[in-house]
């Protein structure tokens, strides 16, 4: 966690100053640091928690919480073998007459 971030008066250093003035000179960016207040109030509005800011490995890495939706596990009914008023098929036999038995005696 990089302490301060998110802060409306927190430092900010480009880790490319190139690529920043790049992303200001198209309007994609207002000031330096303005983003992660930006990130954090997007978080907020749509009921995430906030990012973790870090500094890692001489970069910089936003970890976000993912939204763990819970369900309690469904049992589906299992449908009627045959619906109410429809007599089952006649049982099928092999050519030879194995397999087959009569249900009617």
């Amino acid at each position: 966690m990089v302490l301060g971030i998110g802060q409306p008066t927190h430092s900010s250093k480009p880790r490319n100053r190139l690529i920043a003035q790049m992303f200001y000179d198209m309007g994609m960016i207002e000031k330096y640091g303005s983003g992660t207040g930006r990130v954090i109030n997007a978080c907020k509005a749509a009921n995430l928690p906030e990012p973790d800011f870090a500094n890692f490995s001489g970069g910089f890495r936003i970890l976000f919480a993912p939204r763990i939706k819970v369900t309690p596990p469904v049992t589906p009914q299992a449908p009627l073998k045959y619906p109410p008023g429809v007599e089952a098929p006649p049982r099928l036999c092999r050519r030879n007459g194995e397999g087959c038995s009569d249900d009617s005696s």
